[in-house]
């Protein structure tokens, strides 16, 4: 019984199939003959029309014989869909003969020499493209921007799209300024730089250098530590004594910074770079670049930069990335910390003498000295418990 079922469905199948090529069979030849039959009224006018003749009978394809037209217009259509079925054939085939050959390097290679002359020009035309659609804020028309870039085409790359970059700003931020100090500037820049902090996470009036040599760009952060010991923010500072104190001071006495003019003057750094986004101009710190000591003799061109973009990028640096937090913080207690630390100590060095001086000048330092203080307490308190002499001496004064 089974078996005579299995045979009535096969016969189903078959006489379905049979009839949908039947079908076809006979779409096809009513649609030859409709095509005979209304040539002259139908097609020949529309063919006609749309320039189709005129090109047939510069090939040949039209004859003086109504019949023979038709048979030609049927070759032509039977040889258009042969070779687009040739050409389907072919990209099955390439297809899956790249998905043979594609797991191995010899494969991978090959298919990438096949199809590098067709990338190229996309990849020389999507940057293009890209940098097209950053730009697009950075001037109110195209006439504008290529004045815009004319303006910088002379600088280096890193520090066009810096000048690219406030120019956006400019149109785009309402509470945009902008002052910039050359090379010759140097002391202003140091003097904004170089004052005590009422908060390191909420202060965001920092400084963008630029250095010529490196071609890159940095965020300074202020470092309240005069010029002698401004290294003592370096986490891991190899030099002697606390976060550095003695080694640095030695090395003003013998004179170790001849290659800039003594004292230099390090200060926090972050390398930024300004890169394009979907439609605009914007800086990025990339998450693996760690702060470093800067000295400020090396920068070309100092920025002063009033920007709300600016501002919560700086805002949200100072309160994410715990280095900066650490170094920021060890900068302001070491300078409240370290005359404690030198106190009565046998040798007076040249450079403890020039800290002590040019504490003198550093900015806030009595104004923001008690928000300070608990911090300065605790390290001392640490370094007493390790039995320091100096350590305990200021507990010893302190009672």
């Amino acid at each position: 019984m089974l078996n005579e079922l299995l045979w009535l469905w096969d016969a189903k199948l078959q006489y379905e199939r049979q009839k949908a090529q039947g079908l076809a069979g006979l779409t096809a030849i009513l649609s030859v003959i409709l095509l005979v039959w209304k040539w002259d009224e139908w097609f020949y006018p529309l063919f006609e029309n749309i320039g189709f003749v005129g090109f047939a009978e510069r090939t040949g394809l039209i004859h003086d014989l109504s019949v023979v037209t038709v048979i030609n217009v049927i070759a032509v259509i039977f040889f258009i869909s042969l070779f687009i079925a040739l050409l389907c054939f072919s990209v099955v085939f390439l297809g899956f003969l790249l998905m043979c050959i594609g797991a191995s390097k010899v494969g991978q290679t090959i298919i990438f020499l096949a199809t590098f002359p067709v990338i190229v020009p996309f990849l020389l035309f999507f940057p293009k493209r890209k940098e097209k659609k950053a730009l697009r804020n950075v001037a109110s028309n195209a006439k504008e921007l290529k004045e815009i870039q004319k303006k910088y085409k002379h600088l280096d790359n890193e520090e066009r799209n810096w000048n690219l970059f406030l120019e956006q700003l400019n149109r785009t931020d309402e509470d945009f300024k902008v002052e910039k100090w050359e090379p010759f500037q140097n002391m202003e820049a140091k003097k904004h730089l170089n004052r005590v902090l009422p908060s390191i996470t909420e202060n965001t009036d920092f400084l963008i250098g630029y250095h010529k040599y490196e071609k890159k760009l940095y965020i300074l952060f202020p470092n309240p530590l005069p010029a002698p010991i401004s290294r003592s923010f370096e986490i891991g500072i190899e030099e002697s004594g606390l976060y550095g104190f003695e080694g640095q001071c030695l090395s003003e006495m013998k004179g170790l910074s001849m290659l800039s003019p003594s004292p230099s003057y390090y200060v926090p750094a972050l390398g930024v770079t300004v890169v394009q986004g979907e439609d605009k101009l914007h800086l990025k710190v990339e998450q693996n670049t760690t702060v470093k000591p800067f000295d400020l003799y090396w920068m070309a061109d100092y920025y002063r930069v009033q920007s709300t973009e600016l501002k919560e990028l700086i805002r949200s640096l100072s309160k994410e990335r715990i280095d900066l937090q650490r170094c920021m913080q060890q900068a302001h207690v070491a300078f409240y910390l370290f005359p404690t630390y030198s106190h009565k100590r046998e040798v007076i060095t040249d450079g403890k003498v020039k800290y002590f001086n040019e504490s003198k000048n550093v900015l806030h330092s009595d104004t923001f000295r008690g928000l300070y203080q608990a911090d300065v307490e605790k390290v001392i308190i640490e370094h007493a418990k390790n039995e320091e002499e100096w350590a305990i001496n200021w507990f010893k004064k302190v009672e």
